[in-house]
């Protein structure tokens, strides 16, 4: 958690009743800190359950592309 990395770089230097706390709260208020540790999440489509009752009633394609070579020559 990052609160415990923090708390552990604070109790190097010093050391305070009620430390825990008291960096919890400044990381949770801290804008920088909410930014780069929980960025904000878009919301995902639940997925659902396409049927096809006859054969090419439905089609589909993923286009992607062009992909760099992997180290191994797999493209």
């Amino acid at each position: 958690m990052i609160e415990n990395r923090t708390v552990k770089r604070v109790q190097e230097h010093f050391n305070w009743f009620g430390l825990h706390e008291d960096v919890g709260n400044y990381v949770k208020s801290c804008a920088t800190c909410t930014q780069v540790n929980d960025p904000p999440r878009t919301p995902k489509s639940p997925l659902t359950c396409v049927r096809a009752c006859h054969p090419l009633e439905r089609v589909a394609i993923d286009i992607v592309g062009p992909l760099p070579r992997s180290n191994s020559g797999h493209g």
